[in-house]
């Protein structure tokens, strides 16, 4: 059905171009250096597919900048920002990226934005190890494959070769213990404390992401209204809260998950 609906949706607009744009519309825990590697690798992903790409997020910022658009980051999240700045870029769609990271987990919401009528075309959800980038773009594949059905052939993209050249994972460090059940738990344990905090992350992306959709307003007369209605302005309200609940209980879960496994830990290394 969601192929369906994008191909609806782009033979009705022939103007601007079938191009796409990738930028960071936000980032937590992560250096900008990082979450360009990140962001270059998706727009690869796209263009590997076949995806016409408009600008690779280096330059998209660039023609921003020198064009006195601003940063992506500066939008805060909010659709109407951000739609506003894929436009300018002359693309008809605009991935914007949400990427956090909690060691050793990395947290990556894309977002599909049609950059004529506003419309939330696809979302994906990601949660990678950290130290294994190299993973991100088998994980990009499945939105690009749907991106690629709705529009069909599509022209070879411009966008250069990714700079991103992920590093190989060190080694695992041999851990001190006996082979008892406390070694066992720790493991547990510790993967438990790890997810918990990915959940948390991505929980806190997904609130802040619909917290930013309430804030939209556009002017009428000398008032400022909201293009939601009372009923989708509640239900995106309590979906925002819920998403934070989530992640605020996510986030405790990982902090006692982790002091066990911490306590596990040494019980093994000093249980022999």
């Amino acid at each position: 059905m969601l192929p369906a609906l994008l191909a609806a949706l782009l033979a009705q607009a022939p103007s601007p171009p079938r191009a796409a744009v990738v930028l960071v519309s936000r980032q937590t825990g992560v250096s900008p250096e990082r979450s360009a590697m990140l962001a270059m690798a998706i727009s690869h992903t796209l263009a590997d597919a076949g995806i016409k790409v408009a600008y690779n997020p280096e330059e998209a910022l660039a023609k921003l900048s020198a064009e006195g658009h601003g940063d992506p980051q500066e939008c805060r999240g909010r659709d109407v920002c951000l739609i506003r700045l894929g436009a300018a870029l002359g693309a008809y769609v605009l991935v914007s990226v949400d990427i956090g990271e909690v060691l050793p987990d990395l947290a990556l919401r894309l977002r599909v934005l049609a950059t004529d009528d506003g419309l939330e075309l696809d979302e994906e959800s990601l949660v990678l190890p950290a130290k294994d980038t190299a993973q991100l773009a088998s994980a990009v594949r499945p939105l690009a494959a749907r991106l690629k059905e709705a529009w069909g052939t599509a022209p070879a993209s411009d966008v250069p070769p990714a700079l991103l050249s992920p590093k190989a994972a060190p080694p695992a460090l041999p851990v001190p213990g006996s082979s008892s059940w406390e070694r066992h738990a720790a493991f547990a344990t510790s993967g438990g404390a790890a997810a918990a905090a990915a959940a948390a992350v991505a929980f806190a992306l997904a609130g802040s992401s619909q917290r930013a959709r309430l804030e939209v307003t556009y002017p009428v007369g000398a008032e400022q209204a909201s293009p939601l209605s009372y009923s989708q302005a509640s239900s995106l309200a309590s979906d925002a809260n819920r998403s934070f609940t989530l992640a605020a209980v996510c986030a405790g879960a990982s902090a006692l998950l982790a002091g066990g496994a911490v306590y596990l830990w040494h019980r093994s290394g000093v249980s022999r």
